[in-house]
């Protein structure tokens, strides 16, 4: 006898560390976003028509603000491609943000949407306590960007920020969260049982099982950024970083499934029995343009 099950689809995104050009579009950073990676992962969500999309924080590289720019002497700044430092572009990332969201609401009009702020982000909103910026926290802070009432995105503050109660998303039986701290998957499963969660870049999974108790289960889901062995790590070593998203298929009763596709040498092989190559943003759709990097 067949039986009909309704299953709720949720993609989730990992850091993407959107990262604006400067000198007028003539330089690009040189870690940011990868382009390809994110080309990939939309035509997964067009094909796969997910009921919800949550965005794990760090969207942004939030250069402006940056703890990494500040540890090299140029807070405010990011390194071009050739070599020389450049102001970041504050109104340009901002747009980047806006476009993304936008895309996605004009191809899933009904879709549930939701933000996670990651530390990146966050440092935004403590830069404009700074009494000079103050006054421009209500428009420009990324907590108060109109993407978010416009785009029907529900916001969700730093779970590093102690005053913020639940910064997460539960989807069925798996909580969804930035992740704070570099802490172990193991930690991640004992504190919040079934657990996704990025913030490390990489791709971790850590499992428990107990006749006492139900499955724990904890996966890392890697990131959409550039795979560059010199940002965020020491003498240029390899950083361990991997390209990865997360989906979650869940049952109203709560039993779930979740996949973790991983994007291995520029392309995603057979997801739902079909390999995804790297398309060029603005052919997705003309308002993407603004997430294209010069070659």
């Amino acid at each position: 006898m067949k039986k009909s099950i309704k299953v709720k689809k949720t993609l989730v995104i990992p850091d993407t560390h959107f990262q604006a050009p400067v000198n007028n579009g003539l330089v690009a950073p040189d870690y940011c976003h990868d382009p390809d990676a994110i080309s990939l992962v939309l035509q997964v969500i067009k094909d796969l028509q997910p009921d919800e999309i949550i965005h794990l924080g760090d969207i942004c590289e939030m250069g402006t603000v940056s703890a990494w720019s500040k540890s090299v002497g140029r807070e405010g700044q990011i390194k071009g491609t050739d070599g020389k430092w450049y102001q970041d572009s504050w109104a340009n990332s901002m747009l980047m943000v806006n476009n993304f969201w936008e895309y996605f609401r004009k191809l899933l009009p009904k879709a549930e949407f939701h933000q996670l702020e990651g530390n990146h982000d966050f440092w935004s909103d403590v830069s404009f306590q700074y009494p000079s910026l103050a006054p421009f926290a209500e428009t420009l802070a990324f907590r108060n960007q109109k993407v978010w009432k416009n785009c029907d995105i529900k916001y969700y503050p730093y779970n590093g920020d102690p005053k913020v109660e639940q910064p997460w998303v539960d989807v069925g039986k798996v909580r969804v969260l930035h992740g704070n701290k570099n802490t172990s998957p193991q930690r991640m499963r004992l504190e919040h049982d079934n657990v996704m969660y990025g913030h490390q870049h990489k791709i971790l999974y850590n499992s428990w099982d107990a006749s006492s108790r139900e499955m724990r289960r904890a996966w890392c889901i890697g990131c959409l950024t550039k795979l560059k062995p010199d940002y965020n790590s020491r003498g240029g070593a390899q950083n361990g970083w991997a390209q990865a998203f997360g989906v979650i298929y869940t049952m109203e009763d709560g039993t779930f499934t979740v996949k973790v596709p991983e994007i291995t040498d520029g392309i995603i092989v057979d997801f739902n029995g079909k390999s995804y190559f790297p398309e060029k943003l603005g052919k997705i759709d003309k308002i993407l343009r603004v997430l294209e990097l010069p070659n």
